[in-house]
């Protein structure tokens, strides 16, 4: 039925080979972005709990620089402290590495983002803070 010569089918395999190798190369590019996403995502929630937070207590939970992987709740009382009302509980697992650190009056979540982002001012491998009132500010880390 299909009577092909070896050049041919030389050339079908390799273009078989290049679409797949393609095809997984995509794949991982928007797994990539995909990543970056989730982590902008995930520190937009633990900042809108902290929000809350200040609303009613004019103040933000102190802590010196901690992975955001540490805080299990925020409470009236505090981060992972027992209490009444629960502001935030952690839901999911950080898509990457995240650091938390608050003085009070303010408060800094800073992630890596791996892609280009425009929107954000984010180049390739940039360091995005989520600063007090959820401000998303991202600076070249070179």
């Amino acid at each position: 039925m299909f009577n092909y010569t070896a050049r041919t089918k030389l050339y079908l395999l390799i273009a078989l080979a290049i679409a797949i190798a393609l095809a997984f190369f995509i794949i991982a590019i928007f797994n990539s972005r995909a990543s970056d996403l989730r982590v902008a995502s995930q520190s937009q929630i633990l900042g809108a709990a902290l929000e809350n937070y200040y609303s009613k207590f004019n103040t933000y939970p102190s802590s010196p620089r901690i992975d955001a992987s540490q805080i299990r709740t925020i409470t009236e009382n505090g981060i992972n402290r027992p209490g009444e009302v629960t502001y935030y509980q952690t839901s999911f697992n950080w898509a990457k590495s995240v650091t938390y650190s608050s003085t009070g009056e303010e408060y800094n979540i800073e992630f890596e983002v791996t892609n280009s982002w425009p929107d954000w001012g984010a180049s390739r491998g940039a360091l995005c803070q989520l600063k007090t009132n959820l401000k998303l500010e991202c600076r070249s880390n070179k």
